[in-house]
């Protein structure tokens, strides 16, 4: 396998997921191919859209996102997470927006 080990890593910083989702996303961690998302919700909620998606994480804890990829991952595979995590977390960022103005309107 000739795949930088931390490409994996490199692409959730290159999209900026933790700048574009400051208020979902609190904190990133993790060595190599294994990562974990500090989330300011319930990370069930990911796992569940991802799942819909044919892509399988799971949660440590109530609000930490495990991703742990198979090691023959390649860079096409990496990208289709990293959309697949993106447009999960543009859902959540909407339903929680929408409850938000909801909210205020009561």
């Amino acid at each position: 396998m000739n795949i930088d080990i931390f490409m994996y890593n490199q692409n959730i910083d290159d999209i900026e997921l933790q700048k574009k989702y400051t208020d979902l996303i609190v904190d990133v961690r993790g060595r190599g191919l294994m990562l974990g998302l500090e989330l300011s919700f319930d990370a069930q909620k990911v796992v569940d859209l991802l799942l819909e998606k044919n892509i399988i994480v799971n949660a440590t804890n109530i609000n930490v996102l495990r991703i742990v990829p198979p090691l023959i991952i390649n860079k096409e595979l990496v990208d289709v997470f990293i959309k697949s995590l993106d447009e999960s977390l543009s859902q959540i960022s909407n339903l929680w927006l929408k409850l938000q103005i909801l909210m205020i309107k009561e």
